[in-house]
């Protein structure tokens, strides 16, 4: 019986392992380095991306060669991307890269939910993630992954108590990593590091603190020292510190009314309001935990905001806010005690989610049975290739 019962749970575990790698692959198809339009256009940004990789190839480095102001991991990503398959292998690190924030998405839902609702958190927050892609390979989307599993160690520490040594070390990883990918995208651990502080000065177990910060900084400390060595040995350490730092610093000097203006493009948003709204409500219980997460929404509203630009894939990093509102709607003590609930989530699915994923299913139907797939470059394309 328990053998049957091992070959159930992992039959299951697949089966929900194929769904979650569908789901990737199909919203992949917003990317123009997807693997169905192998000679395709990308975007302004990712073509710098991997302009500054083909660079580094050459023997030239980022900061000091090339100019541009995000962080080296970005440029390694790219850089790996391209010795797999110059063209569809940066397609490669973004489906990894996109696969695991659906995992972890799928598992911080799974703190709350049935594994059926998980999976729809999942289609409902990528459904929300359709408007803010812009063609993919960006910070921000290599960002999502680290910032989704930090929010679900978070959630089960808080929700379940439960934290280990190992899960500590991933979190200051991925702190690490956004940071070298562009330092504006930390907001959830500067607000749950501090809910964490709070939380073992209240519970006087001030001797948790130091731990939980040594194990965090090994995490961050590996992440980070391999690639600011890699920029040290090669003399551009100071050129990254005026591209990376001071001219970021600059970048976002603008009006406040820019700045507002952008805010209010971003919070006009369906799924937002919505996460705001239920987030709010929640704190009425005044745990710590509740009111973290509505300071952890407006401050990551405020760090999209912060440039006054209205660039779409800013919000990339909103999607993670959604998680666990709406997994709370669909949790299973909300849908067995309150059904009007469950009604109101599935006229979202119908009315949000169910259109953007129609949206993604045709354009993969336009690639796989498109008949010319060889002049997908644009001339431009061709003729710097070329040239390279």
């Amino acid at each position: 019986m328990k053998i049957c019962l091992q070959k159930k749970e992992w039959g299951l575990k697949i089966g929900i392992g194929c769904i979650l790698f569908m789901i990737t692959f199909v919203f992949l198809m917003q990317s123009p380095l997807n693997i169905l339009l192998p000679n395709g256009n990308s975007a302004t940004d990712s073509s710098v991306f991997k302009t500054i990789a083909l660079c580094m190839e050459k023997g030239l480095m980022p900061y000091r060669d090339v100019f541009d102001h995000k962080g080296p991991l970005i440029y390694i990503y790219n850089w790996l991307g391209m010795k797999i398959a110059y063209w569809r292998g940066i397609w490669a690190i973004e489906f990894i890269s996109l696969f695991v924030c659906f995992v972890y998405i799928y598992k911080a839902a799974g703190i709350v939910c049935t594994r059926f609702f998980s999976v729809v958190v999942v289609l409902i927050c990528s459904a929300s993630l359709y408007s803010y892609f812009e063609w993919g390979n960006l910070t921000e989307e290599y960002a999502l992954p680290f910032i989704v599993g930090s929010l679900y160690y978070f959630m089960d520490y808080f929700l379940n108590d439960y934290i280990s040594k190992p899960r500590l070390i991933m979190c200051g990883s991925f702190f690490g990593a956004v940071c070298m990918l562009r330092i504006n995208m930390i907001s959830i651990w500067l607000v749950f590091c501090i809910a964490v502080l709070i939380q073992c000065v209240h519970k006087k177990i001030i001797k948790n603190v130091y731990e939980f910060l040594w194990y965090f900084l090994i995490g961050f400390f590996a992440i980070i020292i391999p690639p600011l060595f890699w920029i040290i040995i090669h003399g551009a350490f100071k050129d990254f510190l005026e591209q990376y730092f001071v001219f970021n610093v600059q970048y976002i000097d603008v009006s406040l009314l820019a700045q507002y203006n952008t805010f209010s493009v971003f919070i006009n948003d369906f799924y937002i309001i919505l996460a705001i709204l239920v987030s709010v409500y929640m704190c009425k219980d005044r745990t710590l935990f509740h009111m973290a997460y509505v300071a952890y929404i407006f401050l990551t509203l405020v760090s999209v905001c912060i440039s006054g630009n209205e660039y779409k894939h800013y919000g990339m990093i909103l999607v993670p806010v959604l998680i666990y509102p709406i997994s709370m709607l669909l949790s299973k003590k909300v849908i067995k005690e309150k059904h009007w609930i469950l009604a109101f989530m599935l006229c979202m699915v119908i009315t949000y989610t169910i259109p953007s994923w129609i949206s993604g299913l045709n354009k993969m139907a336009e690639y796989c049975f498109q008949e010319e797939k060889t002049k997908t470059r644009s001339d431009t394309t061709d003729s710097s290739v070329c040239s390279n």
